[in-house]
């Protein structure tokens, strides 16, 4: 098959994976609540729980589904980066991903198809079949891999680029849909939808390329091998510690975010699941295109370190969450969205630090590390927003934004750190043994110009 219709089914499968999960993710708050207060007959779709006491036990569901499904992948995918590294094989891993993912939203099929079915149990369920099958964050492990084997080092970072955009593409569309999907299907059909989707997924995976496995049978003591390099001693070691903290509280921030902002929206502004899909996907789109405009302003035009756009993008996102503590009115969260229009910079930096400060051998492993950061965090973070929405839902609904601001102040703080105390390494091949010849020096130095996966010296904030 032609190299370039295979690139185009990896991010054809990125963009039908995240859209599949995005409609799932935005109607299962709203199934669970509904289940609840209405567990023995299907109710209207447009029924809006009011409650306290049934969306307390919701929000508690919801909260501990999060955190099963975050906690249980965590061994797998320690051993999927390592086995990943050592054998350069990716298509396994979308498969495992995508399997939990289809039998887990079957288990929600059931109930939908059978109302009286306790939500508690099939919820649960489907929580721990996502979660031993590695879930969305082995499906990101895989892509992030085979979009860096399908791209030649020139290539790499249009190709990443493409990749973010095909990712963030399909979750704002299913943001705008997710809510008329639903009204037009229905629960039992909207079920059925999202594992067609999950199926053409696996359908675009086969039809990409794949590396042949370079681990010979008697080498494989070499994926635990791989392991070591989370301890090896290096350069700005304290900084790509600190940029792996950044990553992992900052995206775990914004999944409890997920979890409490239907509740949100329904409580402070009588917002439809139709209509708070529309609001998510203003402020995703917005964020996205603000980030395909700043991203070469800042780069190539104002040439600012990863460093000075991390500070800069973290005080506008900690100003932005604040004011979502104090938001009363549809204006002011058409405002607040527009503030926070550097958001994305904030999820994606940390690791484009990571990644100049390791050897592009360790890059698979620390990738990991940082999903794995990512299952363990939800374990108090969900409920800490769980807690504070329950006992504010009915004075002050925003007041969980205060744990946001906090975790996004720790951000900022871990930027700036980060931009006094790095150092830049002398000589571009001192943390890569295997430039071996001044050509090699040279040709190594101009590709990390271009896609900065090489290592390479990251300008002082």
């Amino acid at each position: 098959m032609n190299p370039t219709v295979q690139l185009i089914c990896l991010f054809g499968s990125v963009f039908v994976y995240c859209f599949a999960i995005g409609i799932y993710g935005a109607i299962i708050p709203n199934f669970i609540q509904q289940k609840f207060c209405s567990p023995d007959v299907v109710p209207e779709l447009d029924k809006i729980c009011n409650d306290n006491v049934t969306l307390v036990e919701a929000t508690d569901l919801v909260t501990t589904r999060g955190v099963i499904r975050e906690a249980i992948p965590v061994f797998l995918l320690l051993l999927a980066g390592s086995w990943r590294d050592a054998t350069g094989l990716n298509k396994p891993l979308f498969y495992c991903a995508l399997a939990g993912e289809i039998v887990g939203v079957f288990v929600q099929l059931l109930a939908a198809w059978k109302w009286s079915i306790s939500i508690w149990t099939v919820t649960i369920a489907e929580a721990v079949l996502y979660g031993v099958s590695g879930g969305s964050k082995l499906f990101y492990v895989a892509a992030t891999c085979a979009v860096t084997d399908q791209s030649s080092d020139n290539q790499r970072t249009s190709r990443m680029m493409f990749y973010q955009v095909a990712a963030y593409a399909g979750t704002c569309l299913s943001s705008g849909l997710s809510g008329y999907s639903l009204h037009l299907l229905g629960y039992t059909w909207f079920f059925i939808t999202v594992i067609a989707l999950h199926v053409l997924t696996i359908v675009l995976v086969v039809l990409s390329k794949e590396a042949e496995n370079r681990l010979k049978k008697d080498e494989k003591a070499k994926i635990f091998q791989k392991m070591k390099a989370i301890t090896r001693s290096r350069p700005n070691n304290l900084v790509v510690w600190l940029m792996l903290i950044s990553c992992v509280i900052i995206n775990v921030c914004a999944g409890a975010e997920t979890n409490l902002y239907l509740y949100y929206l329904q409580l402070m502004f009588d917002f439809t699941v139709k209509e708070a899909g529309l609001y998510s996907a203003f402020r995703l789109m917005f964020g996205v295109g603000s980030t395909m405009v700043l991203s070469p302003v800042f780069t190539r035009v104002l040439k600012w370190s990863d460093f000075r756009i991390g500070i800069l993008s973290s005080f506008m996102t900690f100003i932005a969450t604040t004011a979502m503590i104090f938001a009363r009115t549809l204006v002011h969260l058409i405002i607040f969205a527009l503030l926070d229009f550097l958001k994305i910079f904030v999820y994606t930096l940390p690791m484009s630090i990571v990644t100049k400060c390791v050897k592009s051998d360790e890059v698979g492993i620390f990738v990991s590390l940082r999903f794995i950061g990512g299952c363990l965090s939800p374990t108090f973070v969900y409920y800490i927003y769980n807690e504070i929405f329950s006992a504010t839902s009915q004075k002050m609904p925003g007041a969980f934004f205060i744990a946001s601001s906090g975790i996004t102040l720790l951000v900022f703080l871990c930027f700036w750190i980060s931009s006094c105390i790095y150092k830049e390494p002398a000589d571009v091949s001192e943390n890569n043994p295997t430039i071996n010849t001044d050509s090699e020096k040279r040709e190594s130095a101009e590709i990390s110009e271009d896609n900065g996966f090489i290592e390479k010296p990251l300008a002082k904030a």
